[in-house]
Order: structure tokens, then sequence, then C-alpha cells
């Protein structure tokens, strides 16, 4: 049983691991490196909160709500709760971070097949999602077995390679405090918060199935927090270290790197890093890690759909090809516009959503109760304040007419 429960938690943090690296995680790392330079350690202390420590926290929030997102949300009142719910998962499924793995895969395509069609590409790759989704009870398997090992040793080639021979890292004017600031706000671009809670269900669900004499009865909460800790200690540290990896790479590279869009840092990197070969090697880790990021966000927001807002009135398979088709269309506004787009949306939600996070937490483990409605609302309000501080004026100035 021990054995069995072992390898259980390595493939569980494996899983947590792809489930988590998309596409943000490869450009923003890179992008954090290739703008702090030599102070690029200071932005990876932030980036590393937003980015690891926060969404990792959401995933052991979670476990002690036993992966009920449900139970989870609704300590801030049913209906917001559940409003909540559907805006995170639009956010990270076809609104957001779907087309945004599609579209970096199309991009780092592009190195070696620069006449590419979008179209046929996002038909293609749309129809593996679909055909990967509609089998919940592989999910597991296929991220933890395939798609995580081959990824982790893909990126493993270019960043060893790629320091061993670094030219030096050049001079940053920025101060220690904006460096910091700087890599914890591009932390929240990489979106890992919001699905940690839903990818945490979808996780807790899938335990409960293959291992159901361990996980149910007495002591089987303790038990399912146990593992979820150490198979998010395992996520994290993979995250993390690619993390850091990838910003010390674009730091020594920047002569390379600067000017380039987003989409492409990482193929470029690759290239100029393993040569003519860099390109193939890029495509396949590129693809794993958006197809698979993909194939997560869509069984988790096309089930929430189909459960939660349609009560199962209809079969599963059309909330797929919903889900899809609307990634499809985002698709065409491009990398660089969906992330404009996400960016102020995050900077305003993160916060409130740390919040309920916290205070959840303090629930189950301290039994402290504090006023979940009033605090989450007031975070989120105060947060927009401060993105838009000329608001209060504007709207005294309207009633003052």
């Amino acid at each position: 049983m021990k054995s069995k429960t072992r390898n259980m938690t390595i493939l569980t943090g494996l899983a947590m691991f792809k489930m988590f690296f998309g596409a943000g995680n490869i450009v923003f790392s890179l992008a954090i490196g290739l703008y702090a330079k030599d102070m690029n350690i200071w932005a990876l202390l932030g980036l590393l909160i937003t980015a690891v420590i926060m969404p990792f926290i959401g995933v052991i929030a979670m476990s002690l709500y036993k992966g009920d997102t449900k139970d989870f949300f609704s300590r801030a009142g049913k209906i917001p709760g559940f409003f909540i719910s559907l805006f995170i998962l639009a956010l990270i499924g076809p609104f957001g971070a779907i087309p945004r793995c599609l579209t970096l895969s199309h991009s780092t395509l592009n190195m070696l097949l620069p006449n590419l069609s979008l179209w046929l590409f996002l038909l293609c790759i749309c129809g593996f999602i679909f055909f990967c989704t509609v089998k919940k009870n592989r999910l597991m398997q296929i991220l933890g077995y395939v798609f995580a090992p081959a990824l982790i040793g893909l990126i493993a080639v270019i960043i060893v390679k790629g320091l061993w021979s670094a030219p030096p890292v050049g001079h940053s004017d920025l101060t220690v405090g904006n460096a910091f600031a700087h890599g914890l706000l591009e932390g929240y671009n990489t979106l890992d918060l919001l699905p940690a809670f839903f990818f945490s269900s979808v996780v807790v669900s899938l335990l409960k199935k293959n291992q159901p004499e361990y996980f149910e009865g007495e002591g089987s909460e303790r038990r399912l927090f146990k593992v979820m800790v150490k198979a998010s200690a395992i996520g994290a540290l993979l995250i993390g270290g690619i993390y850091i990896g990838f910003s010390f790479l674009a730091a020594h590279y920047q002569e390379t790197l600067i000017g380039l869009p987003q989409e492409v840092l990482f193929s470029s990197l690759a290239w100029t890093i393993l040569g003519p070969w860099g390109g193939a090697f890029t495509c396949l880790a590129v693809l794993v890690s958006c197809i698979a990021t993909s194939i997560a966000l869509t069984a988790v927001f096309s089930d929430f759909i189909h459960k939660e807002v349609f009560k199962e009135r209809y079969d599963y398979r059309i909330w797929l090809v919903v889900t899809l088709a609307i990634a499809f269309a985002f698709c065409f506004v491009g990398f660089a516009g969906i992330v404009k787009n996400l960016a102020p949306i995050l900077q305003i939600c993160y916060p409130a959503l740390l919040m309920l996070t916290m205070l959840n937490i303090f629930h189950k483990i301290f039994r402290i109760r504090f006023g979940v409605r009033i605090a989450v609302p007031v975070t989120f309000l105060g947060t927009w304040l401060v993105q838009n501080p000329t608001w209060p004026a504007k709207m005294m100035k309207f009633f003052a007419r």
C-alpha cells in the first residue's frame, strides 16, 4: 500500500506540474530575465511568490475542502460563489488561457513552417484536445506518464546546455524594489492561482477514484491532505526550478532576444542554444506543454458548464465542442492581444482571491470565522481603486453636475 501511495503521489505531482505549466509559464519567466538582467534574482523572488507559492497555497486550501469548489467558494455567499467560479473558469478556459496556449503553439511552429495556416492548425489541435478530454478517466495518465516526463527532459536539455556556455548578463538600471514589483505583477499573468482551485478538484476526484480504500473512511481527510501537500511540493519544485532556469537564460541571452515578440522568445532562444535542431526541440516542448494544459483546462471548464450551469441536461461532449469553439475564435485576437486584455483583470482579482483562500485556510485549520463576505469584496474594491485612482474624483464630478 505504501509503495502504491508513493507512486500515486509522484504521479499526482507530475500531473499537477503539467496542468499548471503552460504558455504563461514559458513566456513570462523568459520575459522576467530579459527585463531584469542582472537584477533578475529580485524579479524572480516576486515571480515565485505569485506564480508558485500562491497557486500551491490554493491547491492546499482546496485539499482542506476535499476538492469541493462549491463548498470553498460558497463561503463568499452561495450566489457570489457561483459567479466567482464561473468567472475564474471563463478566464482560464476558452476566453483566456486556452487560446493563449494555442496561439503560442502556432507562433512557435511558424518558426519552422512559416506558411502554416492558423485555421488548419487550430482544427487539428482542437480535435486532438477533444479526443483526450472526452475520456476523462485517462487525464491523469496522459498528463503524468506521457506529457510531464517528455517536457521536463526537453526543457532540461535547453537550460543545462544554455547556461553551460552562456554569455555575460547585461546591466540593468532597475532598483531592487522595481525588479521585485515587476516580477510580482508578471506572476499574475501566468494565471496559475485561478486554475489551482479547479485542478485540485480534478486531482482529488481522481485520487479517490483510483484508491477508494485509502481516501475514504476514518482518517481519509488527513491522508488526502498529506498526499496533496507532497504532490504540491513536487509540482512547485519542478515549476520553480524551470522558472529560475528560464529567467537566467533570458538574462544571459538578452542580446539575442531584445525586440522579439513574447510568443517567439522560447523558440528563438532554443534555436540559439541548440542550433538548427533547436527549432524541432522547441516545437515539441511547447506543443507538449500547451496542449496538455489545454486538455486540463478544457476538461475543467466543460465539466463545470455541464454539471453546475446546465445540471447535466445536455451531453458532456456538446460542452467540449462549445468550449473549443469559443477558444478557437479567441485565438484570432493573437497572443499579445489576449495578454493585454487579461492583465488589468488579473491585477484586480488576484488579491481578492488570495484573501478568500487565506480566510478559508484559517477557517479549516484554526476554526477562525472572519467576515469572508465582507473582506473579499472590500479587498476587490480596494484593489480596483488602486488600479483606477481617478475614478472617485470622476464620480464626484459626475454627481456634482
